[in-house]
């Protein structure tokens, strides 16, 4: 066996090892130890032989990986609202193209093993093509969609209460046959199913389930914003044991904890959120000391107080990771009695708060600071909306209502100018 054969050898095992990683030439002379010249060049022509050897392949980012022998590959299927779909398995590969009527049963983010029948023409922007092989996992086994019911005569002949057509535009293509075992719905119910029977290669358009939920008729109020958070699997609802540990939480500050916190209630802290919101979570004071410089307090909802390390509100808001806001209704990451009620900044209400106290100077640099768990009382809740009229357009009536801010919504202005230009000096873009 020759030199270059030799390294040949050492590229091909080393990719086996690292599959289905890419490497570019660089990144495979360092892991190999051929960084010296004439060690380097050797590399090139172990990777020219391996090539055309076909024991590698060049992607698109030009990094070398291992050619799959198998002639298939395992990637995550996206579906198309036309029918066709693509294979993701590679960030450095091309997806592969799968047409409408090669896909078999294969559903938006199934795992799936899919045979390369095309390859890439990379001169004319051509990825590879494909088939579906077959589905190896399933990537959901829930559908939303309106309900059609069957006459008796249909019910008995087929067994089935109707059919459900899914709301996916990418699954239009396909129906649910309902199974009795689950709830009954009415014609036009816009409903949850859970399948029990996935397509086939033999039947790619039909399942079979039962309806677990009945979220409402398709021309009621509202119900086109439920369907969306059943069909993103979202919770509208949270846990008994959740809202049992939420309800146990008393809306009165024990004394022990007032005294384990900076005390801040005689401070003027408020808030500024939209005029709809419900969780105010953050709030800020503001003053001017005497040697010239700005104090500015960020306080921050203490929700970690009520929420503690593996507790059954913490489990689910864990599972939800945010709250999530939609056109009508907002779904929170916590209990309502937190997220509006104890852990929100309320306005002429003791609120346990982590703040962050600031002393900046005419620069805007941060000269001190201190970070604490503090009690705080907000003075007064303020909207976005007041904010403009007292500063940019200068309102005398809503100027008057909020007299005793005034002072302190221009001296933050004028703090928010001095950042402003910090930031413009570090190379700051606004859009």
């Amino acid at each position: 066996m020759s030199n270059i054969e030799k390294i040949r050898s050492e590229i091909v095992d080393f990719l086996k090892q690292k599959e289905p990683t890419s490497y570019s030439v660089r990144q495979l002379s360092e892991a190999l130890h051929y960084e010296e010249a004439s060690k380097f060049r050797e590399l090139i022509k172990a990777i020219a032989l391996a090539e055309r050897e076909e024991l590698i392949v060049l992607n698109k980012e030009g990094k070398f990986r291992l050619k799959r022998a198998s002639g298939t590959i395992i990637g995550k299927f996206r579906a198309n609202e036309r029918g066709f779909g693509f294979v993701d398995y590679d960030p450095n590969e091309d997806d592969i193209y799968v047409a409408k009527e090669y896909t078999g049963s294969a559903m938006e983010g199934d795992t799936v093993e899919v045979k390369i029948t095309g390859k890439p023409e990379p001169w004319n922007s051509k990825g590879p093509e494909g088939r579906v092989v077959q589905v190896i996992e399933r990537n959901t086994n829930r559908i939303v969609g309106e309900f059609f019911p069957y006459d008796s005569e249909r019910r008995e002949e087929t067994g089935f209460l109707g059919y459900i057509v899914p709301q996916d535009n990418k699954l239009n293509h396909m129906v649910v046959y309902v199974l009795p075992d689950g709830l009954q719905a009415v014609e036009g119910s816009i409903v949850l199913a859970e399948i029990k029977e996935f397509p086939t290669a033999e039947n790619p358009v039909g399942m079979t389930g039962f309806i677990t939920k009945e979220i409402g008729h398709k021309n009621a109020p509202g119900v086109d914003i439920l369907s969306i958070l059943y069909k993103l699997g979202i919770p509208t609802e949270f846990p008994q044991d959740a809202l049992n540990q939420a309800e146990a939480i008393p809306f009165e500050i024990p004394q022990e904890e007032l005294e384990n916190r900076v005390d801040l209630r005689h401070e003027t802290v408020i808030t500024i959120d939209g005029a709809d919101a419900k969780d105010l979570d953050d709030a800020i004071s503001f003053k001017k000391l005497t040697n010239g410089n700005f104090q500015l307090g960020v306080h921050i909802a203490d929700v970690s107080y009520y929420v503690t390390e593996n507790s059954a509100i913490d489990r689910e808001a864990y599972e939800r990771g945010t709250s999530v806001y939609l056109t009508d209704r907002v779904v929170p990451m916590l209990p309502t009695k937190l997220s509006n009620g104890v852990c929100s900044l309320l306005p002429h209400e003791d609120r346990l708060a982590m703040t962050c106290m600031m002393e900046m100077d005419g620069t805007g640099k941060v000269v001190n600071y201190d970070i604490y768990p503090s009690i705080i009382n907000s003075k007064q809740r303020f909207t976005y909306t007041a904010v403009n009229e007292i500063l940019e357009e200068g309102n005398p009536e809503i100027r008057r209502e909020y007299t005793d801010y005034v002072t302190m919504l221009e001296g933050m202005r004028d703090l928010h100018h001095v950042l402003e230009r910090m930031r413009r000096k570090r190379g700051s873009i606004d859009f």
